[in-house]
């Protein structure tokens, strides 16, 4: 029989094999009446020298176990995981966001501890800053009660106007300015009567909220969510919704904290059953010539910004996207030519026929010639205009100006993706970076085919073509007081 490395894996040699062995060779070098039995002293030697040989043969069979999916454990089952892509997953804290209600500009720095009743803390993991343009709640209140004024709130850039005609008395203004927010906004509005403040909330739980507000208008507080991460471990941690409600160590500036939703639960380290099977799901799902990992792979390559295509799978040609039955377009922004060729060659599917204006050929593993289509996106040109005056409680820094212009184009540039429609009310908070900003009317937005074509402003979203792709420039930021 055949022991090690065999067609049918690795098979360890039996110690009654290698004693055989042994004793076979004694009695071909010494003789056939040498002593080999078990009671002999040549005999417990040769048990000895076996016990030795049989230890190397269990290592070497370990080491071939560590090299199969199957029987491998712990570190080396890591080790093939890291081959497929994969590392193990972690043992975790529950996770969640904490809300923070304070004044504007507080800072809370990344591991800020907060605990519930019972003491557990859990640690932000991420720092951040209450900013009245990026935040997830504003509290209002009057700052004075005068007859015949205006009193105006702005969500996302549609305002609320009240005017308090005569005798009007604190809670009516508020009344009053509730109904009208409902009006202008869907975002939810709660007045409390008892406090004398009116709530404006986001609808989801994201940090997506803008408000501004007239100068005879408070604004009280700022709440922003942080993601947040129990110091315990392990999937038995959990936290009901309201029960994180104190901070650690106070931070001055910070009214409140409390998780508004239950924490999803931590885990324990995953298991080496767990981790195959993971293994085992990545590699049925995992191709090279599907719509979504072309474009992830065109993304990898070099100065390529952006990568999309458009698919028509039918029998007819698609008027609209102008892409012929049964083929496919990619358009791809930045990046050379050739390599880019050689990305779309290498994870093409086995049907449907390339598209584009663009055409390279290369040189495949058998030598032939192959050719590849493929299109740079259209570019249009984005612009944005925004009235502002300087707020006197802020300090607004010499160049405040040249500041909101490279942030409005900062934003354009890094945030929005191909094809993402030019929504003014997003321009707001990169606008409120700049301290003691105070925008006075909505922002206004416009898309020219050229940079020096006269732009059409819009107070309203501008729909941007799948395949285009807006260019931000300072010089078409235009910024007044």
């Amino acid at each position: 029989m055949s022991y090690g490395v065999t067609d049918k894996g690795f098979i360890p040699k039996p110690k009654q094999a290698i004693i055989d062995e042994i004793v076979e060779e004694l009695k071909i070098g010494l003789g056939e009446e040498f002593p080999t039995n078990p009671e002999s002293v040549a005999g417990q030697i040769i048990q000895i020298i076996a016990a030795s040989a049989k230890d190397n043969w269990d290592l070497s069979e370990a080491v071939a176990f560590t090299q199969n999916r199957e029987t491998a454990e712990g570190q080396y089952l890591d080790f093939l995981a890291r081959i497929a892509g994969l590392t193990r997953i972690k043992q975790s804290g529950s996770t969640g966001s904490i809300l923070f209600t304070g004044d504007q500009n507080t800072f809370i720095p990344q591991f800020t501890a907060c605990k519930d009743a019972e003491g557990r803390a859990v640690l932000t993991q991420v720092e951040h800053t209450l900013n009245r343009a990026n935040c997830y709640q504003s509290v209002f209140s009057l700052n004075s009660v005068q007859d015949n004024t205006a009193y105006s709130i702005s969500v996302e850039g549609s305002t609320a106007t009240y005017n308090s005609g005569l005798g009007s008395t604190e809670l009516n203004i508020l009344q009053g300015l509730e109904i009208q927010l409902n009006t202008v906004t869907s975002f939810p509005v709660v007045l409390d009567t008892n406090a004398l403040t009116i709530t404006i909330t986001f609808p989801s739980f994201n940090n997506e909220l803008t408000t501004t507000n007239s100068s005879n208008i408070n604004l009280d507080s700022v709440g922003g969510l942080v993601s947040s991460e129990s110091a315990l471990t392990g999937n038995e941690v959990n936290f009901d919704a309201n029960t994180i409600t104190t901070l650690v160590t106070s931070i001055l500036g910070i009214q409140s904290v409390t998780n508004l939703v239950a924490f999803q639960n931590g885990r324990d380290t995953e298991t080496d059953a767990e981790l195959r099977q993971r293994m085992d799901e990545r590699e049925e799902s995992t191709g090279t010539a599907t719509k979504p990992s072309i474009e992830t792979a065109l993304s990898q390559v070099n100065g390529v910004t952006s990568a999309y295509i458009v698919v028509n799978d039918t029998l007819v040609d698609d008027t609209v996207t102008g892409v012929p039955r049964k083929h496919y377009e990619t358009f791809v922004a930045g990046g050379d030519e050739n390599e880019i060729a050689e990305v779309l060659h290498t994870t093409k599917p086995l049907f449907g026929q390339m598209h584009g204006d663009i055409e390279k050929t290369i040189i495949d593993q058998n030598g032939d010639t192959q050719g590849v289509k493929f299109s740079r996106p259209t570019t249009e040109y984005a612009w944005v205009r925004a009235v502002y005056s300087i707020n006197e409680e802020e300090q607004f820094p010499a160049d405040g100006e040249d500041r909101m212009r490279n942030a409005v184009v900062n934003y354009g540039l890094t945030q929005m993706d191909q094809g993402d429609d030019l929504e003014p009310t997003k321009f707001f908070a990169p606008l409120y970076s700049v301290q003691g900003v105070y925008i006075q009317s909505n922002i206004q937005v416009a898309v020219t085919a050229s940079p020096t074509d006269t732009p059409a402003w819009s107070l309203v979203r501008i729909p941007v073509n799948d395949v285009s792709s807006l260019d931000f420039d300072v010089s078409r930021v235009i910024i007044t007081t």
